[in-house]
């Protein structure tokens, strides 16, 4: 949750009657800005074969 009020989606409210509200209407916000705010920009991996778009992508012939 620190990460979505860092984001500035979700307020923090310390306390007994508190909790998170989101910062604006949820139609709003999009899963990829919460996904981003959670997980950040970066890939958690990297593989040089799912790099996109591809760098030559291979064609099926028939035999002679």
């Amino acid at each position: 949750m620190q990460a979505l009020s860092r984001a500035g989606i979700v307020h923090s409210t310390m306390g007994q009657s508190g909790g998170y509200l989101l910062t604006r209407p949820a139609g709003e916000i999009s899963a990829l800005e919460v996904v981003r705010a959670v997980d950040g920009d970066e890939p958690a991996a990297r593989s040089p074969s799912l790099t996109w778009p591809p760098a030559s992508t291979p064609t099926a012939t028939a035999p002679p």
